[in-house]
């Protein structure tokens, strides 16, 4: 299944894919699915569900693949604002 673009073109896979972190659980991961979306589970990309994986790092390199980024982890938030 593919979704529309703006150009009327369908979407690909890659395209579609948001990152979901650990701290929304997997039944988020579903609902995206439902949607259309390729929900990417952190854990399909860095082990042990990217515990040792600083916030900063998984995030930088999921925007440069253009993943939007599913998190409820308020710690994140609150970084991010500080740094704005």
């Amino acid at each position: 299944m593919f979704a529309a673009t703006g150009s009327g073109r369908p979407q690909s896979r890659e395209e579609r894919s948001v990152l979901v972190d650990r701290s929304m659980g997997k039944m988020a991961a579903k609902g995206l699915a439902v949607l259309g979306l390729h929900p990417v589970w952190i854990g399909e990309v860095y082990t042990n569900d990217a515990k040792l994986v600083p916030d900063v790092v998984w995030i930088h390199e999921a925007a440069q693949r253009g993943y939007p980024v599913i998190t409820k982890d308020r710690t994140i938030w609150v970084n991010v604002a500080l740094q704005s």
